[in-house]
């Protein structure tokens, strides 16, 4: 199932309304385009985002055996309201997931638009996948196949205590690594491999970033979208030095890679008054597809699936070049679910070019 939305300027009588913006959605079941005023749109979606709610956070344990992190305490938008306005204009019925797929597509230029939680618009498990429009396209080389992993281990605020993410995050580094140096033999091969650890604003200003096409960023995630990279002072690298969404747009600006796989909070939607930093990598061109977290994301669930999709890619079990990394997310979020069971607060989400 498709919906598509558009936004429009009217300045004549067409369609009798008013002068203004408006909201043009589209979808397979309504005859018509549902037409909402732009600013009746936005003032929900702000009220979304000053209504939240504050999220539990996953306990800090550690022990031999498990470890157990958040990588950000994190205030969760409220947007049932708005999702309940929309789903009583868009027809959807639950034999429209009743495929093989399950599969849901938002095509929209808006990033307000695109980051809504429509995972929640039907009990059924399914795959949401997001594409940008009306951006600059992105034609990123897909051969040979090269990963650049961006580290950062600082803590992220002094006034809240947080769990060293060290030991965590190596281990999602490592489990990587181990999967692309496996002894099974692999169809989709990964030719270069670079590891920036203990990342500072300075060292990511000057990562060879146009030998890779595949990018892999695991750090705390700044509550306005930015990266929380380390302080170059060696006595306090662990202290945050926060880069900001604009300055890595101009890191990264005339970059094309194929995946950007941001594996931190915050870094697909709910920023307040901006777009996430997923989606305007996406919709300005500078990768192909780009993976991100709504809200917070807590360190297990992080892991998990950076476990699942990269087995996936690496096993070849989507190998098809057509498609091949929505093959991927889609397989993989349907065995992430399985591990979820009834908690589906941690989903990591797609942005497409």
């Amino acid at each position: 199932m498709i919906i598509s939305s558009e936004l429009k300027k009217i300045d004549d009588n067409r369609e009798n309304l008013p002068k203004g913006e408006y909201l043009y959605i589209y979808s397979e079941n309504n005859s018509k385009p549902i037409i909402i005023p732009f600013s009746e749109f936005q003032g929900l979606y702000q009220e979304a985002k000053n209504d939240f709610a504050l999220s539990p956070l996953d306990p800090v344990v550690s022990s031999v055996e498990h470890t157990t992190t958040i990588r950000e305490q994190n205030n969760i938008p409220n947007f049932e309201r708005i999702m309940k306005y929309l789903m009583e204009k868009i027809v959807i019925n639950e034999n429209d997931f009743d495929n093989d797929a399950n599969e849901l597509i938002i095509e929209s230029s808006l990033g307000d638009f695109l980051e809504l939680p429509w995972e929640k618009v039907t009990e059924k498990e399914i795959c949401v996948l997001r594409r940008a429009g009306g951006g600059k396209k992105s034609s990123p080389y897909e051969y040979p196949n090269n990963l650049l992993f961006v580290i950062s281990n600082s803590n992220l605020s002094s006034e809240v205590e947080f769990a060293d993410l060290e030991k965590e995050l190596k281990g999602e580094i490592q489990m990587i690594v181990n999967e692309v140096n496996g002894t099974v033999p692999k169809l989709f091969k990964v030719d270069n491999l670079h590891i920036s650890k203990h990342t500072t604003i300075d060292s990511f200003k000057l990562l060879p970033w146009n030998e890779y096409n595949y990018v892999h960023m695991i750090m705390h995630g700044d509550k306005n979208g930015g990266l929380c990279l380390e302080k170059a002072d060696i006595d306090h690298y662990k202290s945050q030095d926060v880069i900001s969404i604009e300055e890595v747009m101009s890191v990264l600006k005339d970059r094309n890679f194929l995946l950007m796989f941001f594996s931190l909070c915050n870094s697909g939607g709910c920023i307040f008054n901006r777009n996430s930093l997923a989606f305007r990598v996406v919709n300005e061109g500078i990768a192909k597809y780009t993976i991100g977290y709504r809200y917070g994301v807590g360190e297990k669930y992080a892991f998990s699936f950076s476990e699942i999709f990269y087995h996936t890619l690496l096993s070849g079990a989507e190998n098809s070049r057509v498609d091949r990394l929505e093959r991927v997310y889609r397989r993989s979020l349907s065995e992430y679910y399985k591990g979820l069971g009834a908690d589906k607060k941690y989903i990591p989400i797609l942005y497409i070019n």
